[in-house]
């Protein structure tokens, strides 16, 4: 840094800032352009947290949004005796949502008067095959005499999109008619 040349002077890049702010009004003037910055940074933040929160409020906070789950019974009427197939499918909805193999994917399985499932307990690794980004399950049962049962099945599972993934839970209940 250079000096003024007498010991003791003001060094001149200070003396430059100095008369600097004298020409804009003195010391009182810089205390005002403080306060105008802290203004500018505070309407900046809020701007920007403004579009934040704008871009918060489309993605959706219920994933039961993001998808639709189809659950059938292949066929609904089924000879006593004979056997069938409860589909489940999970179908996202919106562009980007899907279900990954990655995070947890549990079910119970039920099934109530003449019917009987294979299996009680169901997994993501259990899927018979994915379609446009969800899994489908496919869970043989038998049907032992006539009558009328219900093949149920309770969920919990994780829709993702590029943002977040979110837990949700299902509880489907099929009606079956065995003759």
């Amino acid at each position: 840094m250079r000096t003024g040349g007498a010991a003791g002077k003001i060094p001149v890049a200070s003396a430059a800032a100095r008369d600097y702010k004298e020409r804009q009004g003195g010391p009182a003037r810089s205390g005002q352009g403080n306060a105008m910055r802290r203004t500018l940074t505070a309407l900046s933040f809020a701007a920007s947290l403004l579009f934040a929160c704008r871009g918060e409020a489309e993605a959706p906070t219920d994933p039961k949004a993001l998808y639709r789950l189809d659950a059938k019974a292949e066929p609904a009427t089924v000879q006593a005796g004979g056997k069938g197939t409860f589909r489940l499918a999970v179908r996202p909805t919106r562009e980007g949502a899907h279900v990954k193999a990655e995070t947890p994917f549990r079910g119970t399985l039920e099934a109530t008067g003449p019917l009987a499932l294979e299996k009680t307990a169901l997994s993501y690794e259990d899927h018979a095959r994915v379609e446009e980004g969800g899994p489908v399950f496919e869970i043989p049962f038998a049907a032992k005499e006539a009558g009328k049962g219900e093949l149920k099945a309770d969920l919990v599972f994780f829709v993702c999109t590029d943002e977040a993934c979110m837990r949700t839970t299902e509880e489907v209940r099929v009606p079956v008619e065995v003759r």
